[in-house]
Order: structure tokens, then sequence, then C-alpha cells
């Protein structure tokens, strides 16, 4: 696996992720790896096509569902099967949110900027 040594940080930054670590109850570095992986993720997603953005966000919290029940002693059905008629108007509503979506913002910021630039204070 490939190292990354920093050096030279700001003692308030280092400060700050201990907090945060210890706020999730990860190591530094663990949660040096989820900050990373939370910005690269972003990144890749930022790429995709809505449909592959539905899809990857699906299988995380199918995955999530299942270490949760494996955690509970509970099973969950892996599949759910709904018909075509379900689907397209999944599809409507997802397109029907996007116009909203759309039309929403902060001085021009999309309600995923000013998220982001909300965390920053």
């Amino acid at each position: 696996m490939t190292q990354i040594i920093l050096e030279g940080l700001d003692p308030l930054i280092i400060e700050y992720l201990q907090s945060r670590a210890q706020k999730y109850g990860r190591s530094l570095q663990a949660e040096v790896k989820a900050i990373l992986k939370q910005v690269a993720e972003l990144e890749i997603n930022s790429h995709l096509c809505p449909e592959e953005i539905i899809e990857r966000k699906s299988f995380l919290m199918l995955q999530q569902m299942e270490r949760h029940a494996q955690k509970t002693g509970k099973s969950i059905q892996t599949q759910i099967n709904i018909s075509e008629e379900q689907k397209q108007e999944l599809l409507q509503n997802r397109d029907k949110l996007n116009q909203i979506k759309q039309r929403i913002s902060l001085d021009g910021l999309s309600i995923r900027e000013a998220r982001e630039e909300g965390r920053r204070y």
C-alpha cells in the first residue's frame, strides 16, 4: 500500500483532525483516510451522470444496511423487485427533484456548494 507523509502541517489543522477523529471514534490516520476518501468520492461523483450517482449511492446504502443487519442479527432482502411502472415513477420523481434543485441557489451556489461552504465555518 502506498504511504503518504505530511510534513509542516499547521498545528491547528492537526488539532482539528485529532478532535474530529476522537469525535468519530477513529485514529488520526483513519480520520485522514476517511476525509481523503470523501473528497475523492465527491470529485469522482461530480463527473458521473445522475444514474451512475444513484447506482453508487444505492450500493453504498445497501452495504450499510447489510452491516447493520449483521450487527443486530437480522436479515434483509438484498433484492427489491419493482415493476416497470414503479421504476418510471421513480425516474419522473428524480427528474422533478433535479428541476427543483436547479432553481434553488444561494447567491449562485448550488445546494452542494452551499453545504461545503457552510462546513468551512
